[in-house]
């Protein structure tokens, strides 16, 4: 019983939390998990460097260049930029000149990196399915046209 009222408390607690307090503890959370090390003890990419990798496989019939990952990630261009530097130093990805503009380089994933996007993929459903755990559809549902509705409003 003193343990229940102990578990209502924080949660009372953390309802008086900001909107962007508890979407940012959620996001340490997740990081927190995805930050275990793999069984063969190599560092997994980040959640932006996966979704970085899942792009450029979803799009494997393009090339993919950094400001086709600037907009469709929605991530400024220094930050796309470091993320970059650190995959291509953990040979997740290879930079490819282009032969028609010289500033440019298209962004292939390694050999390396193709063999482990089953295992992250998997990891990053294991992640989902614990955050959707107990929550109803209708639920799921809402939430995703309320994050929708939270993003409109900070892009106007």
């Amino acid at each position: 019983m003193r343990n229940e009222k102990a578990k209502q408390e924080r949660k009372r607690k953390y309802m008086k939390k900001s909107i962007y307090c508890q979407l940012k503890d959620l996001e340490i959370l997740t990081a927190r998990v995805l930050s275990l090390k793999t069984e063969n003890n190599l560092k997994p990419p980040t959640i932006t460097q996966a979704r970085i990798m899942e792009y450029i496989l979803e799009n494997n019939n393009k090339d993919i260049y950094q400001k086709d990952l600037e907009g469709a990630l929605n991530l400024r261009r220094a930050t796309v930029s470091e993320v970059l530097k650190t995959m291509e130093k953990r040979n997740l990805i290879i930079r490819v000149k282009n032969p028609h503009d010289a500033r440019s380089k298209k962004i292939v994933l390694s050999e390396f990196a193709e063999k482990q996007h089953d295992k992250i993929k998997n990891n990053f459903q294991i992640i989902e399915n614990k955050l959707i755990k107990n929550i109803s559809k209708e639920e799921l549902k809402a939430f995703s046209l309320t994050l929708q509705k939270m993003q409109d409003n900070l892009k106007k």
